[in-house]
Protein backbone atom coordinates (compact mmCIF):
# COMPACT_ATOMS: atom_id res chain seq x y z
CA UNK A 1 0.00 0.00 0.00
CA UNK A 2 1.53 3.29 -1.14
CA UNK A 3 0.91 6.63 0.55
CA UNK A 4 0.22 9.48 -1.88
CA UNK A 5 -0.82 13.04 -0.93
CA UNK A 6 -1.96 11.84 2.51
CA UNK A 7 -4.25 9.31 0.85
CA UNK A 8 -4.10 5.57 0.33
CA UNK A 9 -3.93 3.61 -2.89
CA UNK A 10 -6.11 0.54 -3.12
CA UNK A 11 -5.79 -2.23 -5.71
CA UNK A 12 -8.48 -0.56 -7.85
CA UNK A 13 -6.40 2.66 -7.92
CA UNK A 14 -8.83 4.60 -5.76
CA UNK A 15 -7.27 7.24 -3.54
CA UNK A 16 -8.67 9.25 -0.64
CA UNK A 17 -7.86 11.91 1.92
CA UNK A 18 -8.80 10.44 5.32
CA UNK A 19 -11.77 11.68 7.32
CA UNK A 20 -12.60 11.56 11.03
CA UNK A 21 -15.80 11.41 13.06
CA UNK A 22 -14.82 14.16 15.50
CA UNK A 23 -15.00 14.21 19.28
CA UNK A 24 -18.52 15.57 19.83
CA UNK A 25 -20.59 13.60 17.31
CA UNK A 26 -22.78 10.56 17.67
CA UNK A 27 -21.95 7.30 15.94
CA UNK A 28 -23.24 7.03 12.40
CA UNK A 29 -26.69 5.47 12.16
CA UNK A 30 -27.31 3.86 8.80
CA UNK A 31 -31.09 3.99 9.27
CA UNK A 32 -30.78 7.77 9.09
CA UNK A 33 -30.09 7.45 5.35
CA UNK A 34 -33.20 7.66 3.13
CA UNK A 35 -34.73 4.18 2.87
CA UNK A 36 -33.78 3.44 -0.72
CA UNK A 37 -31.78 0.60 -2.16
CA UNK A 38 -29.53 0.96 -5.17
CA UNK A 39 -31.74 -1.36 -7.20
CA UNK A 40 -34.76 0.91 -6.71
CA UNK A 41 -33.06 4.27 -7.27
CA UNK A 42 -33.84 5.32 -10.83
CA UNK A 43 -33.85 8.44 -12.95
CA UNK A 44 -36.81 10.68 -12.30
CA UNK A 45 -38.83 13.22 -14.25
CA UNK A 46 -37.75 16.87 -13.89
CA UNK A 47 -40.03 19.90 -14.35
CA UNK A 48 -40.18 21.42 -17.83
CA UNK A 49 -37.42 24.05 -18.14
CA UNK A 50 -37.83 27.50 -19.63
CA UNK A 51 -35.78 28.47 -22.68
CA UNK A 52 -33.40 30.47 -20.48
CA UNK A 53 -32.96 27.48 -18.18
CA UNK A 54 -32.23 25.25 -21.17
CA UNK A 55 -29.53 27.68 -22.27
CA UNK A 56 -27.98 28.65 -18.94
CA UNK A 57 -28.89 25.87 -16.55
CA UNK A 58 -30.63 26.31 -13.20
CA UNK A 59 -29.23 26.39 -9.66
CA UNK A 60 -30.83 23.08 -8.63
CA UNK A 61 -33.78 20.85 -9.53
CA UNK A 62 -36.53 19.13 -7.60
CA UNK A 63 -37.95 16.08 -9.34
CA UNK A 64 -41.48 14.87 -8.75
CA UNK A 65 -42.42 13.46 -6.34
CA UNK A 66 -40.31 15.30 -3.77
CA UNK A 67 -38.09 12.74 -1.99
CA UNK A 68 -35.95 14.79 0.38
CA UNK A 69 -35.82 13.64 4.00
CA UNK A 70 -34.87 15.92 6.88
CA UNK A 71 -31.83 15.03 8.97
CA UNK A 72 -33.42 15.30 12.40
CA UNK A 73 -30.29 14.65 14.46
CA UNK A 74 -27.37 16.53 12.96
CA UNK A 75 -25.09 15.36 15.78
CA UNK A 76 -24.83 12.09 13.88
CA UNK A 77 -21.75 11.72 11.68
CA UNK A 78 -21.42 12.29 8.73
CA UNK A 79 -24.31 14.81 8.73
CA UNK A 80 -22.52 16.69 11.50
CA UNK A 81 -19.80 17.53 8.94
CA UNK A 82 -22.27 19.12 6.50
CA UNK A 83 -22.24 22.90 7.04
CA UNK A 84 -24.88 25.55 6.59
CA UNK A 85 -23.34 28.73 5.16
CA UNK A 86 -24.53 32.30 5.66
CA UNK A 87 -22.76 34.27 2.93
CA UNK A 88 -22.44 38.07 2.99
CA UNK A 89 -21.35 39.84 -0.20
CA UNK A 90 -19.62 43.19 -0.47
CA UNK A 91 -22.99 44.98 -0.71
CA UNK A 92 -23.97 43.35 2.61
CA UNK A 93 -26.60 41.13 0.96
CA UNK A 94 -27.08 37.75 2.63
CA UNK A 95 -27.27 34.41 0.81
CA UNK A 96 -27.42 30.80 1.92
CA UNK A 97 -25.32 27.88 0.82
CA UNK A 98 -23.89 24.53 1.88
CA UNK A 99 -20.37 23.20 2.37
CA UNK A 100 -18.72 20.24 4.05
CA UNK A 101 -15.74 19.80 6.32
CA UNK A 102 -12.83 18.14 4.52
CA UNK A 103 -10.28 18.74 7.31
CA UNK A 104 -10.47 20.35 10.79
CA UNK A 105 -10.14 23.87 9.33
CA UNK A 106 -11.22 23.35 5.71
CA UNK A 107 -14.71 23.57 4.20
CA UNK A 108 -15.24 22.67 0.53
CA UNK A 109 -18.17 24.26 -1.27
CA UNK A 110 -19.37 25.45 -4.67
CA UNK A 111 -17.25 28.18 -6.24
CA UNK A 112 -20.24 30.50 -6.61
CA UNK A 113 -20.66 30.52 -2.82
CA UNK A 114 -17.30 32.27 -2.46
CA UNK A 115 -16.99 34.04 -5.82
CA UNK A 116 -20.02 35.14 -7.83
CA UNK A 117 -19.56 36.64 -11.25
CA UNK A 118 -20.66 40.27 -11.09
CA UNK A 119 -20.10 40.42 -7.31
CA UNK A 120 -16.54 39.15 -7.02
CA UNK A 121 -15.39 37.44 -3.84
CA UNK A 122 -17.74 37.53 -0.89
CA UNK A 123 -17.11 39.79 2.12
CA UNK A 124 -17.44 37.11 4.80
CA UNK A 125 -18.99 33.71 5.41
CA UNK A 126 -20.45 32.24 8.60
CA UNK A 127 -20.01 28.46 8.84
CA UNK A 128 -22.32 26.27 10.96
CA UNK A 129 -21.47 22.54 11.05
CA UNK A 130 -24.50 20.32 11.64
CA UNK A 131 -26.83 23.34 11.79
CA UNK A 132 -30.29 22.30 12.97
CA UNK A 133 -32.80 25.13 12.84
CA UNK A 134 -31.24 27.88 14.97
CA UNK A 135 -28.09 29.87 14.18
CA UNK A 136 -28.28 31.56 17.58
CA UNK A 137 -27.96 28.22 19.35
CA UNK A 138 -25.86 26.03 17.03
CA UNK A 139 -25.28 22.33 17.62
CA UNK A 140 -21.49 22.71 17.23
CA UNK A 141 -19.19 25.74 17.46
CA UNK A 142 -19.55 28.05 14.46
CA UNK A 143 -17.06 30.40 12.81
CA UNK A 144 -16.87 33.61 10.81
CA UNK A 145 -14.18 33.82 8.15
CA UNK A 146 -12.98 36.12 5.39
CA UNK A 147 -10.49 33.64 3.95
CA UNK A 148 -11.73 31.69 0.94
CA UNK A 149 -10.50 30.52 -2.44
CA UNK A 150 -11.69 29.28 -5.80
CA UNK A 151 -9.97 28.11 -9.00
CA UNK A 152 -9.12 29.94 -12.22
CA UNK A 153 -11.44 27.75 -14.29
CA UNK A 154 -14.36 29.16 -12.30
CA UNK A 155 -13.22 32.73 -11.52
CA UNK A 156 -11.79 33.53 -14.97
CA UNK A 157 -13.63 31.15 -17.30
CA UNK A 158 -16.97 30.61 -15.54
CA UNK A 159 -16.54 26.90 -16.23
CA UNK A 160 -19.34 25.14 -14.34
CA UNK A 161 -17.45 21.86 -14.41
CA UNK A 162 -15.07 23.43 -11.90
CA UNK A 163 -17.49 25.49 -9.81
CA UNK A 164 -15.44 24.79 -6.71
CA UNK A 165 -14.44 26.77 -3.64
CA UNK A 166 -12.65 26.42 -0.32
CA UNK A 167 -13.23 28.16 3.01
CA UNK A 168 -10.39 28.29 5.53
CA UNK A 169 -11.59 28.41 9.13
CA UNK A 170 -9.96 30.32 11.99
CA UNK A 171 -10.69 27.45 14.40
CA UNK A 172 -10.75 23.64 13.91
CA UNK A 173 -14.50 23.05 13.78
CA UNK A 174 -13.83 19.60 12.36
CA UNK A 175 -12.33 18.49 15.67
CA UNK A 176 -15.87 18.73 17.06
CA UNK A 177 -18.09 17.91 14.08
CA UNK A 178 -15.78 15.57 12.15
CA UNK A 179 -14.81 15.74 8.49
CA UNK A 180 -15.35 13.65 5.38
CA UNK A 181 -12.94 11.55 3.43
CA UNK A 182 -12.50 13.19 0.03
CA UNK A 183 -11.93 10.62 -2.67
CA UNK A 184 -10.80 10.31 -6.23
CA UNK A 185 -12.39 7.09 -7.43
CA UNK A 186 -12.12 5.38 -10.77
CA UNK A 187 -15.03 5.49 -13.19
CA UNK A 188 -15.47 1.77 -12.61
CA UNK A 189 -15.94 2.33 -8.87
CA UNK A 190 -18.26 5.32 -9.36
CA UNK A 191 -20.47 3.53 -11.88
CA UNK A 192 -21.70 1.14 -9.22
CA UNK A 193 -22.52 3.77 -6.58
CA UNK A 194 -25.69 5.09 -5.06
CA UNK A 195 -24.89 8.45 -3.46
CA UNK A 196 -26.43 10.73 -0.86
CA UNK A 197 -26.69 14.51 -1.40
CA UNK A 198 -27.27 16.44 1.82
CA UNK A 199 -27.48 20.18 2.35
CA UNK A 200 -29.34 23.28 3.47
CA UNK A 201 -32.07 24.51 1.09
CA UNK A 202 -33.10 28.16 1.25
CA UNK A 203 -36.73 27.03 1.11
CA UNK A 204 -36.99 23.57 2.67
CA UNK A 205 -39.91 21.18 2.04
CA UNK A 206 -41.28 21.97 5.53
CA UNK A 207 -41.39 25.61 6.61
CA UNK A 208 -38.44 26.73 8.74
CA UNK A 209 -35.93 29.57 8.81
CA UNK A 210 -34.15 29.81 5.43
CA UNK A 211 -31.05 27.64 5.15
CA UNK A 212 -31.15 26.25 8.69
CA UNK A 213 -32.41 22.68 8.28
CA UNK A 214 -30.53 19.85 6.58
CA UNK A 215 -32.22 17.64 3.97
CA UNK A 216 -30.94 14.69 1.99
CA UNK A 217 -31.87 12.42 -0.89
CA UNK A 218 -30.21 9.54 -2.73
CA UNK A 219 -29.54 8.87 -6.40
CA UNK A 220 -27.70 6.81 -8.93
CA UNK A 221 -25.04 8.76 -10.83
CA UNK A 222 -23.86 9.01 -14.40
CA UNK A 223 -20.11 9.56 -14.57
CA UNK A 224 -18.32 11.99 -16.89
CA UNK A 225 -14.69 13.08 -16.84
CA UNK A 226 -15.38 16.31 -14.92
CA UNK A 227 -18.97 15.89 -13.73
CA UNK A 228 -21.33 13.56 -11.93
CA UNK A 229 -24.94 13.75 -13.07
CA UNK A 230 -27.53 12.79 -10.45
CA UNK A 231 -31.26 12.89 -9.75
CA UNK A 232 -31.36 13.64 -6.04
CA UNK A 233 -33.75 16.46 -5.13
CA UNK A 234 -31.98 19.74 -4.39
CA UNK A 235 -32.96 23.41 -4.39
CA UNK A 236 -31.33 26.83 -4.01
CA UNK A 237 -29.07 26.85 -0.95
CA UNK A 238 -27.82 23.31 -1.50
CA UNK A 239 -25.04 24.37 -3.85
CA UNK A 240 -21.84 23.03 -2.31
CA UNK A 241 -23.52 19.95 -0.81
CA UNK A 242 -21.35 16.85 -0.56
CA UNK A 243 -22.19 14.00 -2.90
CA UNK A 244 -21.05 11.08 -0.80
CA UNK A 245 -21.14 7.29 -0.70
CA UNK A 246 -20.88 4.72 2.07
CA UNK A 247 -18.11 2.11 2.01
CA UNK A 248 -18.42 -0.22 5.02
CA UNK A 249 -15.23 -2.07 4.07
CA UNK A 250 -12.93 0.98 3.93
CA UNK A 251 -11.18 2.55 6.94
CA UNK A 252 -13.03 5.82 6.29
CA UNK A 253 -16.61 4.84 5.55
CA UNK A 254 -18.08 8.10 4.19
CA UNK A 255 -16.41 9.35 1.02
CA UNK A 256 -17.26 12.55 -0.85
CA UNK A 257 -16.98 11.92 -4.60
CA UNK A 258 -18.46 15.18 -5.91
CA UNK A 259 -19.53 18.73 -5.02
CA UNK A 260 -23.10 19.55 -6.03
CA UNK A 261 -23.49 22.89 -7.79
CA UNK A 262 -25.95 23.12 -10.74
CA UNK A 263 -29.08 21.75 -12.38
CA UNK A 264 -29.90 21.38 -16.07
CA UNK A 265 -33.05 20.43 -17.94
CA UNK A 266 -33.00 16.75 -16.96
CA UNK A 267 -30.55 16.25 -14.10
CA UNK A 268 -28.56 17.83 -11.32
CA UNK A 269 -24.80 18.10 -11.68
CA UNK A 270 -21.83 17.90 -9.31
CA UNK A 271 -18.17 18.62 -9.93
CA UNK A 272 -16.49 15.23 -9.94
CA UNK A 273 -13.49 14.78 -7.69
CA UNK A 274 -11.15 13.73 -10.48
CA UNK A 275 -7.36 13.93 -10.49
CA UNK A 276 -7.18 17.73 -10.84
CA UNK A 277 -9.89 18.46 -8.26
CA UNK A 278 -8.42 15.95 -5.81
CA UNK A 279 -4.98 17.58 -6.12
CA UNK A 280 -6.53 21.02 -5.53
CA UNK A 281 -8.41 19.89 -2.42
CA UNK A 282 -5.26 18.19 -1.12
CA UNK A 283 -3.41 21.51 -1.59
CA UNK A 284 -6.18 23.42 0.21
CA UNK A 285 -6.08 20.91 3.05
CA UNK A 286 -2.33 21.45 3.41
CA UNK A 287 -2.88 25.24 3.30
CA UNK A 288 -5.53 25.02 6.01
CA UNK A 289 -3.00 23.28 8.26
CA UNK A 290 -0.40 26.02 7.74
CA UNK A 291 -2.41 29.28 7.81
CA UNK A 292 -3.06 30.77 11.23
Amino acid sequence: MKTVSSGLWFPDADIFLPGEMGTHTREAIREDVPPHHSESVVRRTPPQPTEEERRLGTPELIFKPENRVRVNDTRVYPYSAVCGLLVINRNQNAYYGTGFLAAPRLVITAGHNVYYHGDGFMEKIYVYPGLNGDRRNPVFPAAETRLFYSVEAWVLDQNRDFDLGAIILPTPLGDYAGWFSVSRFTTQTLDSLTVTVSGYPHTPPVESSPGTTQWHDVSRIDVESNRLRHWADTSIGQSGSPVFAYFPDKPNKYHVVGVHNWGYDAENVATRINEAVFAQIAAWRKMSEQIR
